[in-house]
């Protein structure tokens, strides 16, 4: 994958966030898109190693589309300015899976786990982590995974632990937690003489023992 030509089309995206300028450019977006599908594809083959599921992804609708849903939002732009994916059932932001972004700024942002999950699984999680907190434990303060990832998000949290949990002194920050999710960032000119698939599927592969510890509650 081309990353210079990627960041420059979407860095120009960012500061001519219109149709005009989105059709006029439509040739290359394609081409660069092609070439996204062609990184998802080795994505997906490389992480099979670590994570079977990874045979039931189709890389193309791992992607996200370019176009943003404005309906309800403030923001009017009608395109996002970066190119991503979500390894996830059925692609839904609340699900547990693998996520990546290229963003117009030069970064490359990775991650995995559950973003905000709804209040069933939410709860369905916590219970899981206080019947099996030496799993957890395990995963988490994994020497590999803390370098990484620095452990595990903290910016989603109530202001206190809710009532139901309020006896579990050992594990009192992350009962706080909204969600369930690790993520880090690079910037990805480090990396543009570099396997960027080989990259990305080895922090999937450091954050996917998370992954597969929430699949059996989300």
């Amino acid at each position: 994958m081309n990353i210079t030509r990627t960041v420059n089309f979407l860095e120009n995206l960012g500061l001519n966030n219109n149709k005009i300028w989105f059709e006029n450019n439509r040739t290359e977006y394609n081409l660069l898109r092609e070439d996204f599908y062609k990184l998802l594809d080795d994505i997906k083959f490389s992480s099979i190693s670590f994570d079977k599921v990874f045979e039931s992804y189709n890389a193309r609708k791992a992607a996200y589309r370019i176009n943003r849903d404005v309906r309800f939002s403030k923001n009017k732009t009608p395109y996002k300015t970066e190119f991503g994916a979500l390894f996830a059932a059925n692609k839904q932001e609340k699900e547990n899976g693998y996520y990546f972004h290229i963003d117009n700024k030069g970064f490359l942002h990775i991650g995995g786990g559950a973003y905000l999950p709804e209040k069933e699984q939410l709860s369905a999680i916590k219970k899981k982590i206080i019947e099996d907190t030496e799993t957890f434990l395990e995963i988490i303060y994994n020497r590999e995974f803390d370098q990484v990832y620095g452990g595990l998000s903290r910016e989603f949290e109530y202001k206190r632990i809710p009532s139901e949990y309020s006896n579990n002194y050992e594990l009192v920050e992350y009962l706080k937690l909204k969600g369930f999710f690790a993520y880090t960032s690079f910037p990805i000119s480090k990396y543009k003489n570099q396997n960027l698939a080989d990259f990305i599927t080895d922090k999937f592969r450091i954050v996917s023992p998370l992954v597969k510890y929430l699949r059996e509650v989300v």
